[in-house]
Protein backbone atom coordinates (compact mmCIF):
# COMPACT_ATOMS: atom_id res chain seq x y z
CA UNK A 1 0.00 0.00 0.00
CA UNK A 2 3.33 2.17 0.30
CA UNK A 3 5.27 3.15 -3.06
CA UNK A 4 7.83 0.47 -2.67
CA UNK A 5 11.03 2.04 -4.12
CA UNK A 6 10.91 4.43 -1.30
CA UNK A 7 11.38 2.80 1.46
CA UNK A 8 13.91 -0.60 2.85
CA UNK A 9 11.81 -3.35 4.85
CA UNK A 10 12.95 -4.83 8.07
CA UNK A 11 11.54 -8.32 9.11
CA UNK A 12 11.50 -8.70 12.64
CA UNK A 13 10.08 -12.56 12.70
CA UNK A 14 13.17 -13.58 10.72
CA UNK A 15 15.79 -10.94 11.22
CA UNK A 16 16.28 -10.58 7.43
CA UNK A 17 16.66 -7.27 5.89
CA UNK A 18 16.59 -6.48 1.93
CA UNK A 19 16.61 -3.68 0.03
CA UNK A 20 13.75 -2.83 -2.33
CA UNK A 21 13.82 -0.16 -5.59
CA UNK A 22 16.28 2.52 -5.59
CA UNK A 23 15.93 5.46 -2.61
CA UNK A 24 14.72 8.46 -4.36
CA UNK A 25 16.00 10.65 -1.33
CA UNK A 26 19.90 9.67 -1.30
CA UNK A 27 20.83 12.89 -2.61
CA UNK A 28 19.12 15.01 0.24
CA UNK A 29 20.87 13.04 2.79
CA UNK A 30 22.73 14.71 5.09
CA UNK A 31 24.19 13.64 9.03
CA UNK A 32 24.45 10.24 10.01
CA UNK A 33 23.49 9.14 13.33
CA UNK A 34 23.65 5.98 15.71
CA UNK A 35 20.78 6.15 17.98
CA UNK A 36 18.28 3.68 20.24
CA UNK A 37 15.33 2.48 18.33
CA UNK A 38 11.38 3.08 20.18
CA UNK A 39 8.89 1.29 17.76
CA UNK A 40 5.15 2.29 16.97
CA UNK A 41 2.35 0.61 15.12
CA UNK A 42 1.94 2.53 11.80
CA UNK A 43 -1.41 4.00 12.98
CA UNK A 44 0.80 5.76 15.71
CA UNK A 45 2.85 7.78 13.37
CA UNK A 46 4.46 11.22 14.67
CA UNK A 47 5.14 13.69 11.92
CA UNK A 48 8.24 16.55 12.82
CA UNK A 49 6.44 18.82 15.14
CA UNK A 50 4.07 16.53 17.23
CA UNK A 51 4.64 15.64 20.65
CA UNK A 52 3.57 12.44 22.40
CA UNK A 53 3.30 11.51 26.19
CA UNK A 54 4.86 8.42 26.83
CA UNK A 55 4.95 6.72 30.19
CA UNK A 56 7.80 4.33 29.93
CA UNK A 57 8.34 1.31 32.95
CA UNK A 58 9.17 -2.09 30.88
CA UNK A 59 12.75 -2.35 31.45
CA UNK A 60 14.09 -2.79 27.69
CA UNK A 61 12.54 0.71 27.08
CA UNK A 62 13.54 1.93 30.29
CA UNK A 63 16.92 1.31 29.34
CA UNK A 64 16.41 2.89 26.06
CA UNK A 65 15.35 5.98 27.94
CA UNK A 66 18.24 6.06 29.36
CA UNK A 67 20.59 5.34 26.41
CA UNK A 68 18.41 8.46 24.53
CA UNK A 69 19.46 10.67 27.04
CA UNK A 70 23.25 9.54 26.52
CA UNK A 71 22.89 10.50 22.74
CA UNK A 72 22.04 14.37 23.53
CA UNK A 73 18.33 12.91 24.61
CA UNK A 74 17.42 11.95 21.07
CA UNK A 75 15.92 8.53 20.07
CA UNK A 76 14.60 7.03 16.76
CA UNK A 77 11.03 6.42 16.07
CA UNK A 78 10.34 3.51 14.13
CA UNK A 79 7.38 2.73 12.39
CA UNK A 80 6.42 -1.24 11.67
CA UNK A 81 3.48 -2.98 10.05
CA UNK A 82 0.70 -4.79 10.73
CA UNK A 83 3.25 -7.71 8.96
CA UNK A 84 5.82 -6.54 11.59
CA UNK A 85 8.03 -4.87 8.71
CA UNK A 86 9.50 -1.94 9.76
CA UNK A 87 9.50 1.06 7.51
CA UNK A 88 13.40 2.61 6.24
CA UNK A 89 11.80 6.20 6.95
CA UNK A 90 10.78 7.35 10.36
CA UNK A 91 11.62 10.47 12.47
CA UNK A 92 14.00 11.47 15.03
CA UNK A 93 12.58 12.67 18.47
CA UNK A 94 14.07 15.00 20.70
CA UNK A 95 13.08 13.81 24.68
CA UNK A 96 11.54 17.59 26.12
CA UNK A 97 11.16 16.96 29.56
CA UNK A 98 11.13 13.74 31.78
CA UNK A 99 10.43 12.68 35.61
CA UNK A 100 10.89 9.84 37.67
CA UNK A 101 7.78 8.14 38.44
CA UNK A 102 6.64 5.68 41.16
CA UNK A 103 7.00 3.20 38.29
CA UNK A 104 9.17 3.88 35.90
CA UNK A 105 9.83 7.17 33.72
CA UNK A 106 6.98 10.19 32.35
CA UNK A 107 8.95 11.56 29.53
CA UNK A 108 7.43 13.93 26.23
CA UNK A 109 9.10 13.44 23.01
CA UNK A 110 8.33 15.67 19.75
CA UNK A 111 9.39 14.78 16.43
CA UNK A 112 12.03 16.72 15.24
CA UNK A 113 12.90 15.68 11.36
CA UNK A 114 13.00 13.00 8.92
CA UNK A 115 15.17 10.41 8.92
CA UNK A 116 16.37 7.07 6.57
CA UNK A 117 17.22 3.68 8.62
CA UNK A 118 20.77 2.30 6.85
CA UNK A 119 20.56 -0.73 9.41
CA UNK A 120 19.71 -2.39 12.10
CA UNK A 121 21.64 -3.94 15.29
CA UNK A 122 18.62 -6.19 16.84
CA UNK A 123 18.73 -6.54 20.94
CA UNK A 124 21.50 -8.57 22.62
CA UNK A 125 21.62 -9.83 26.68
CA UNK A 126 23.86 -6.55 27.00
CA UNK A 127 21.19 -3.73 25.09
CA UNK A 128 17.79 -5.03 25.22
CA UNK A 129 16.27 -2.73 22.77
CA UNK A 130 17.76 -2.01 18.28
CA UNK A 131 20.44 0.14 17.76
CA UNK A 132 20.10 1.65 14.55
CA UNK A 133 22.72 4.03 12.01
CA UNK A 134 20.56 6.23 10.36
CA UNK A 135 20.92 9.44 8.06
CA UNK A 136 19.19 12.67 8.40
CA UNK A 137 18.14 14.54 5.28
CA UNK A 138 16.60 18.44 4.85
CA UNK A 139 13.62 19.29 3.32
CA UNK A 140 15.39 22.08 0.98
CA UNK A 141 17.27 19.11 -0.58
CA UNK A 142 14.51 17.03 -0.59
CA UNK A 143 12.53 19.60 -2.87
CA UNK A 144 14.95 19.03 -5.84
CA UNK A 145 13.22 15.59 -6.06
CA UNK A 146 10.61 16.92 -7.88
CA UNK A 147 9.42 20.28 -9.36
CA UNK A 148 6.70 22.36 -7.75
CA UNK A 149 3.61 22.93 -9.09
CA UNK A 150 2.36 26.01 -6.77
CA UNK A 151 3.80 28.64 -4.98
CA UNK A 152 4.26 27.46 -1.18
CA UNK A 153 3.13 30.62 0.21
CA UNK A 154 0.32 30.52 -1.69
CA UNK A 155 -0.59 26.82 -0.18
CA UNK A 156 -0.04 27.92 2.98
CA UNK A 157 -2.58 30.82 2.59
CA UNK A 158 -5.05 28.50 1.65
CA UNK A 159 -4.16 26.08 4.36
CA UNK A 160 -4.60 28.94 6.72
CA UNK A 161 -7.64 29.57 5.58
CA UNK A 162 -9.51 26.19 5.64
CA UNK A 163 -8.17 25.65 9.49
CA UNK A 164 -9.60 28.60 10.12
CA UNK A 165 -12.87 27.16 9.04
CA UNK A 166 -12.42 24.43 10.46
CA UNK A 167 -12.01 26.01 14.01
CA UNK A 168 -14.86 28.46 13.38
CA UNK A 169 -17.47 25.94 12.65
CA UNK A 170 -16.16 23.79 15.57
CA UNK A 171 -16.66 26.74 17.40
CA UNK A 172 -20.06 27.33 16.46
CA UNK A 173 -21.21 24.69 16.71
CA UNK A 174 -19.72 23.23 20.39
CA UNK A 175 -18.06 20.54 18.60
CA UNK A 176 -15.00 19.25 20.06
CA UNK A 177 -12.19 18.82 17.84
CA UNK A 178 -9.32 17.00 19.87
CA UNK A 179 -10.72 13.72 18.30
CA UNK A 180 -9.35 14.85 15.31
CA UNK A 181 -5.63 14.61 17.04
CA UNK A 182 -3.15 12.07 17.46
CA UNK A 183 -3.82 11.01 21.20
CA UNK A 184 -1.53 13.64 23.23
CA UNK A 185 -1.20 10.66 26.31
CA UNK A 186 0.30 7.31 24.31
CA UNK A 187 -2.43 4.60 24.63
CA UNK A 188 -0.14 1.81 26.22
CA UNK A 189 0.76 3.95 28.87
CA UNK A 190 -0.13 2.96 32.95
CA UNK A 191 -2.41 5.60 33.85
CA UNK A 192 -1.15 8.19 36.40
CA UNK A 193 -2.92 9.72 39.31
CA UNK A 194 -6.18 10.21 37.27
CA UNK A 195 -5.72 14.32 38.38
CA UNK A 196 -2.34 14.86 36.91
CA UNK A 197 -3.82 12.99 33.94
CA UNK A 198 -6.73 14.88 32.77
CA UNK A 199 -4.47 18.23 34.08
CA UNK A 200 -2.20 16.88 31.25
CA UNK A 201 -4.23 16.29 29.08
CA UNK A 202 -6.43 19.87 29.56
CA UNK A 203 -3.41 21.35 28.54
CA UNK A 204 -2.03 19.95 25.80
CA UNK A 205 -5.40 20.07 24.21
CA UNK A 206 -5.91 23.79 25.29
CA UNK A 207 -2.54 24.03 23.18
CA UNK A 208 -3.50 22.25 20.27
CA UNK A 209 -6.84 24.27 19.25
CA UNK A 210 -5.23 26.41 17.39
CA UNK A 211 -2.94 24.53 14.69
CA UNK A 212 -1.76 27.67 12.55
CA UNK A 213 -0.25 28.99 15.82
CA UNK A 214 0.87 25.61 17.78
CA UNK A 215 2.41 25.27 14.04
CA UNK A 216 4.75 28.41 14.40
CA UNK A 217 6.13 28.39 17.79
CA UNK A 218 7.00 24.82 16.80
CA UNK A 219 8.69 25.58 13.81
CA UNK A 220 10.67 28.29 16.01
CA UNK A 221 11.66 26.07 18.93
CA UNK A 222 12.54 23.03 15.72
CA UNK A 223 14.30 25.72 14.07
CA UNK A 224 12.42 24.83 11.05
CA UNK A 225 10.41 26.59 7.88
CA UNK A 226 6.49 27.37 9.25
CA UNK A 227 5.29 26.06 5.66
CA UNK A 228 7.11 22.29 6.80
CA UNK A 229 5.55 22.48 10.39
CA UNK A 230 2.16 23.38 9.00
CA UNK A 231 1.90 20.87 6.65
CA UNK A 232 2.84 18.17 8.87
CA UNK A 233 0.38 19.24 11.76
CA UNK A 234 -1.86 19.52 8.92
CA UNK A 235 -1.68 15.99 8.36
CA UNK A 236 -2.15 14.83 12.41
CA UNK A 237 -5.77 13.26 11.88
CA UNK A 238 -5.21 11.69 8.03
CA UNK A 239 -4.84 8.08 7.61
CA UNK A 240 -1.04 6.36 8.02
CA UNK A 241 -0.63 6.06 4.38
CA UNK A 242 -0.97 9.34 3.87
CA UNK A 243 1.46 10.40 6.99
CA UNK A 244 4.07 8.33 4.80
CA UNK A 245 3.69 9.71 2.30
CA UNK A 246 4.39 12.84 3.90
CA UNK A 247 7.55 12.08 5.27
CA UNK A 248 8.61 11.36 1.33
CA UNK A 249 7.26 14.56 0.12
CA UNK A 250 8.38 17.69 -0.39
CA UNK A 251 7.15 20.87 1.17
CA UNK A 252 5.24 22.23 -2.04
CA UNK A 253 3.58 17.99 -2.37
CA UNK A 254 2.90 18.06 1.54
CA UNK A 255 1.14 21.38 1.65
CA UNK A 256 -1.17 20.20 -1.09
CA UNK A 257 -1.78 17.18 0.61
CA UNK A 258 -2.46 19.10 4.06
CA UNK A 259 -5.09 21.18 2.29
CA UNK A 260 -6.86 18.01 0.67
CA UNK A 261 -6.97 16.82 4.25
CA UNK A 262 -8.97 19.60 5.95
CA UNK A 263 -11.40 19.67 3.23
CA UNK A 264 -12.27 16.61 4.05
CA UNK A 265 -12.73 17.79 7.72
CA UNK A 266 -13.99 20.56 7.32
CA UNK A 267 -16.69 18.80 4.87
CA UNK A 268 -17.27 16.28 7.42
CA UNK A 269 -17.65 18.67 10.10
CA UNK A 270 -20.14 20.83 8.76
CA UNK A 271 -22.19 17.74 8.07
CA UNK A 272 -22.12 17.03 11.62
CA UNK A 273 -22.70 20.24 12.81
CA UNK A 274 -25.98 20.38 9.99
CA UNK A 275 -27.32 16.71 11.80
CA UNK A 276 -26.38 18.06 15.55
CA UNK A 277 -28.98 21.07 14.08
CA UNK A 278 -31.63 18.64 13.32
CA UNK A 279 -31.63 16.96 16.06
CA UNK A 280 -31.90 20.21 18.10
CA UNK A 281 -34.88 21.26 15.92
CA UNK A 282 -36.42 17.86 16.28
CA UNK A 283 -36.33 17.99 19.96
CA UNK A 284 -37.79 21.34 19.97
CA UNK A 285 -40.50 20.26 18.19
CA UNK A 286 -41.29 17.83 20.26
CA UNK A 287 -41.59 19.45 23.67
CA UNK A 288 -43.77 22.22 21.70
Amino acid sequence: FICVDSFISYSFANKRKSAVGTMKMQRAIQEELMLGVLPFGINECLLPGQARYLHLYEARFLALFEDSIERNDKIALAYVTDTGHMISLGVIAKIEKWQQLDVGVGATIRAVERMQFLDIDRENEERPFLLAKLKTFSSAAVEKTAPSTSNDTELVAVLEDLLYELDELATRHSIDLSARRDPAIDPRAMLLDYDELKQMNEKQQQEKKNLAQRAKVSANELDQSYADILSYLALEAADPESKIYALTANTNHRLSAAIKQIRKERDELAAKAAIKALNLDSSSLGEK
